[in-house]
């Protein structure tokens, strides 16, 4: 957990969405992390009160790199075959294989944004609905390429 600068708990959005490189364009991901975030901001109310929780992939990391940008604070959570793991997050590592992560995660955030995604990312959105039915939840299509 990483305090704002009144040390209150920051609000720990998570990030899911396409993860492949090259079946969609880095323009429209460009676009839709800006209207997010502004959409977010709304919601939130100050970039200070927030941490942005992602994982691998096209999205994720493209989000990652919008927050430093913004200087938000980040936490990368992976599974042990995520070999990328920038210094300027802190990362935590849940089990081995791809998506042995996924309960960790959803119970770590309290509000989600999905941008685009696969079944995994589909999977995630509908468990963190369930557990946090009341938590902020953004969704954003994204068109294959």
């Amino acid at each position: 957990m990483q305090p704002n600068k009144d040390n209150k708990r920051n609000m720990k959005i998570g990030i899911v969405g396409t993860s492949r490189y090259g079946i969609v364009s880095d323009d429209v991901v460009q676009k839709q992390i800006e209207q997010s975030y502004r959409d977010l901001l709304q919601k939130v109310g100050d970039s200070n009160d927030m941490e942005i929780v992602y994982g691998g992939g096209h999205v994720p990391m493209a989000y990652f790199h919008y927050a430093l940008e913004k200087n938000v604070p980040t936490t990368q959570f992976i599974c042990n075959r995520v070999k990328t793991r920038p210094k300027e997050s802190q990362t935590i590592i849940v089990g081995k294989q791809w998506g042995d992560e996924s309960v960790a995660f959803l119970q770590y955030i309290d509000g989600l944004i999905k941008i685009g995604g696969g079944q995994q990312s589909e999977k995630e959105k509908n468990q963190f609905l369930q557990l946090k039915p009341d938590a902020l939840f953004l969704e954003y299509e994204l068109p294959l390429i």
